[in-house]
């Protein structure tokens, strides 16, 4: 219960020179995951040609989260359950 409480208290994210790095180095992290980010979504995107007729981006990208959503469990309902469902247990 103690080591919980205790890393509760600890910071989400550490400062880069917890690890002996540079204030530049967070910068640079921050950087390449926007990089990587970006570059997932540009390859979800479709590849234009020159024929038309077909779905724009716009379209495709809201078909594929409507099919996300479709697949997602409905959200689970307390009133649902019973009443060891939700319980907490000993160890938080």
């Amino acid at each position: 219960a103690d080591v919980r409480k205790y890393l509760e208290t600890l910071p989400l994210d550490e400062e880069p020179d917890v690890f002996g790095l540079h204030a530049n180095a967070d910068i640079t992290c921050k950087e390449n995951e926007a990089k990587i980010f970006m570059n997932t979504v540009v390859s979800v995107q479709p590849r234009m040609s020159g024929a038309g007729g077909g779905k724009s981006a716009d379209e495709i990208v809201a078909e594929m989260a409507d099919a996300f959503l479709e697949r997602m469990p409905a959200a689970m309902d307390k009133a649902k359950g019973s009443d060891l469902t939700f319980a907490k247990g000993s160890d938080g």
